[in-house]
């Protein structure tokens, strides 16, 4: 077996508004999602086998980890990574056993509102639907990964693409967005939220919107958003005026929920808006902030701020990668 080592990007979201609960336990959403150079590094070692052989004749019922994989990342219990849902739901799908080791060497914050997770059982799907078909097995396309992927979290179908996204629904209905590269700056949280916990302290605070208000708020910032991006393309918008534009279009329906839950976020807004960024915002459902500045040597100055007043900052690109693939799951 050879070891692949393969990056996890994290992400940071440019817009997340958000719809009332629906009835499936899902909120609606408009997003601007952006993967970052920052990443979780994953050493792949995978054999596939077809069922029968091996360790163990009989593959995992769905969603059960892949047996016969190590999956390894420091805080985390063994079996409770969703590396190893993934591989099992792999299993599942293809009938065939996966064996070998996963080690993953965490960069991105857990609990952060930067994807970490998802886009780590991301890089697993790929790897392991790769290593089926280089043996032989099933032949999974893009569209199938990402309805398994939905099964482990929203946000693995982005991850499960290679650049910016516009996503509804959801958060499975994806279509690419490319963006030239940004410099940011993370402020990194010393506290852990849970995206459940910050959609339901959402849910208590926010005046009910109908779900054909959020449809209405929804299109016209994603009309503006593409606006933006077609004058960006054709040549008729600046780098200091697009930069301009994004950070005003820059929005998260979930960040005063998360500010309420963890006020120390308030202040770290603010001196990252006090070092020069352009635009500050939450990503996901927090509790890390990040600005967008000029260019990297202001986002580089601006953390060595930020680290002397007691922060976590870190430096960081979003990654251009324009070829992107749709997903839309049904």
């Amino acid at each position: 077996m050879n070891i692949r080592r393969l990056i996890a990007p994290a992400k940071v979201n440019l817009a997340l508004l958000v719809g009332p609960l629906q009835p499936d336990g899902y909120h609606p959403i408009m997003s601007v999602m952006v993967p970052l150079e920052l990443g979780d590094e994953l050493e792949v070692e995978l054999v596939v086998l077809p069922t029968g052989r091996g360790r163990g004749a009989e593959i995992g019922r769905r969603g059960e980890r892949a047996v016969g994989v190590s999956v390894t990342c420091a805080g985390v219990a063994d079996g409770e990574n969703l590396v190893d849902r993934a591989l099992g739901l792999l299993e599942e799908e293809s009938g065939w056993r996966l064996e070998g080791s996963v080690a993953i060497h965490k960069r991105i914050p857990v609990a952060a509102g930067l994807g970490g997770g998802s886009s780590d059982a991301a890089t697993a799907l790929r790897a392991g639907a790769a290593a089926l078909e280089t043996a032989g097995g099933p032949v999974l396309e893009l569209h199938r990964l990402a309805e398994l992927g939905f099964k482990l979290g929203a946000d693995v179908p982005f991850f499960l693409t290679c650049g910016s996204q516009m996503a509804c629904g959801r958060g499975e209905q994806l279509e690419s967005f490319p963006l030239p590269p940004l410099s940011l700056v993370l402020v990194l949280p010393k506290e852990l939220l849970s995206t459940g916990a910050v959609y339901s302290e959402y849910d208590e605070m926010v005046e009910i919107e109908s779900g054909a208000e959020f449809v209405a708020r929804a299109e016209g910032a994603r009309v503006a958003w593409h606006r933006v991006q077609t004058e960006w393309i054709e040549g008729n918008l600046g780098e200091e005026d697009l930069l301009l534009r994004v950070a005003a279009l820059a929005a998260n329906d979930l960040e005063q929920a998360a500010v309420r839950m963890v006020p120390a976020m308030g202040r770290r807004r603010k001196d990252l808006e006090d070092a020069g960024a352009l635009a500050t915002l939450m990503s996901g459902s927090g509790p890390t902030i990040f600005g967008i500045f000029p260019n990297h040597a202001a986002a580089a100055q601006a953390a060595a701020e930020l680290i002397a007043r007691g922060h976590r900052a870190v430096v960081t690109r979003t990654r251009a990668l324009s070829a992107n693939p749709t997903v839309a799951l049904p």
